[in-house]
């Protein structure tokens, strides 16, 4: 297992904001996110949320809603990731709940962003999105699952044949009771690593199954995960095999009859790119609803709700446009930004991955100021599709304060073949670790 080798990199909050419900207004554009500040400047920083003086039970949680990643040109895949887990506050409330009376709890989930590449030196930028939620009549859980994808590369160029795993995600709730709670499981993100070589990726896959009450506080969730990858290229090793690790958190929200509602919708996007014009982001269509949305548990209106997004599984499958299929990846997105509303509003879906942009056969080592040579000079344009799918919940509280957030992080990582295993790489190059410090306090405190 290797999540004995994570290490804290770097320290995170919020500086104290005027946090409100959801206005009335219809903005059509997603919600500005707060830029968390930079490493350096984390350490006394924390984010804090009033809570109603009504002894009603309130939790604080963090809902992950996607990452961005780009590098300055194209690699293998040795690591590639962006998660929160949730950790129990100094407190002994295990589950982060606030019950009134005149006392703080302090909430605590860490956020993991990792990226390597297989043979050259790069530096990824890597954006991470959450929200940050108080909610009333609401509480949430985590457990993360680790599943091993090895197998033999894809032999069929045009319809891989993926290798897929499950696992059951056993999340702590205590007291919970089945006949008062409605239960939503969610991703908590994931951490695709390489135990061997870097290799290209040709499908990818994740789903959260629906959560189930186990007994002895413990509830259960299927987590389902499918992986196909080739490698064709020069600095590809002549074994035909992949072998990776996949962490995946997972998330359970509990609500009280009325305190939450949520919608799974599913979207879809498919498109293609040639080796000549530039495929960029803003020209792409907007993903498209796929299906009926799946309903949840109504929520109790009366002034109004407070929305935000999570997501509850994503499929990508990419090929070359000819029968070689070595795509490195330059760039993967994988978002949802919420729009404010009043009410239960369709977030804005972002999707996108490419394998080559203009320029980047000249990047300079940014040690250095100098071009590497032997690394992005070898890099090559090739045309391509992609196909995606993702699942998101749309997810509104009657009584909730929600801050949405971004990080950003560069990963600089030296190449050359070097493992990012964290077990066999002491010092952790290829991830930074950013806790995220919730505060809940009595109003008027």
């Amino acid at each position: 297992m290797r999540r004995a080798g994570l290490l804290c990199a770097a320290s995170i909050g919020l500086i104290v904001l005027g946090l409100s419900t959801a206005r009335a207004d219809r903005a059509r554009e997603p919600l500005s996110r707060v830029e968390a500040p930079r490493s350096t400047d984390r350490a006394a920083l924390a984010v804090r949320m009033e809570v109603p003086s009504d002894h009603r039970v309130q939790s604080g949680f963090a809902v992950w809603q996607g990452l961005d990643l780009g590098w300055g040109y194209n690699h293998r895949i040795n690591r590639l990731g962006s998660m929160l887990e949730p950790r129990a506050p100094a407190e002994a409330d295990a589950d982060c709940d606030f019950a009134g009376g005149d006392r703080q709890v302090r909430c605590r989930t860490d956020l993991t962003l990792a990226a390597a590449s297989g043979t050259g030196h790069d530096t990824a930028l890597l954006r991470s999105y959450h929200a940050l939620v108080r909610a009333s009549g609401v509480r949430a859980g985590g457990a993360t699952v680790e599943l091993h994808l090895k197998g033999d590369e894809a032999k069929n160029a045009f319809e891989p044949e993926p290798l897929c795993a499950e696992q059951t995600a056993r999340v702590p709730m205590p007291g919970i009771e089945p006949k008062e709670e409605e239960l939503l499981a969610m991703l908590g993100g994931f951490d695709l690593l390489s135990l061997d070589d870097a290799d290209q990726l040709r499908h990818l896959s994740l789903e959260v199954g629906e959560p189930t009450p186990a007994g002895d506080g413990l509830v259960e969730v299927p987590v389902t995960a499918c992986l196909a990858m080739d490698c064709g290229t020069l600095e590809c090793d002549r074994a035909d095999d992949f072998d990776y690790s996949l962490l995946v958190p997972v998330q359970v929200i509990s609500s009280r009859r009325g305190a939450a509602h949520w919608n799974v919708q599913r979207y879809g996007l498919r498109y293609r790119w040639d080796e000549v014009r530039p495929l960029l982001r803003s020209r792409l269509p907007r993903p498209a609803p796929v299906g009926e949305a799946r309903k949840g548990p109504p929520v109790d209106a009366v002034q109004g709700v407070t929305s935000t997004a999570g997501l509850k599984g994503f499929s990508v499958s990419v090929r070359g446009a000819r029968a070689k299929n070595d795509l490195h990846l330059l760039d993967f997105g994988l978002a949802v930004h919420p729009v404010e509303l009043h009410g239960m509003g369709a977030p804005r879906v972002d999707l996108f991955l490419r394998n080559w942009k203009p320029g980047m056969e000249k990047v300079l080592d940014r040690t250095t100021a100098q071009a590497s040579p032997g690394h992005s000079m070898w890099s090559h344009r090739e045309g391509g599709r992609a196909s995606w799918t993702v699942d998101v919940v749309e997810l509104s509280f009657a009584d909730a304060t929600i801050l949405h957030q971004v990080v950003s992080e560069e990963i600089t990582w030296d190449g050359f073949g070097r493992t990012a295993n964290p077990e066999t790489d002491p010092e952790q190059a290829s991830e930074v670790r950013v806790p995220l410090h919730l505060l809940l306090e009595e109003r008027g405190r």
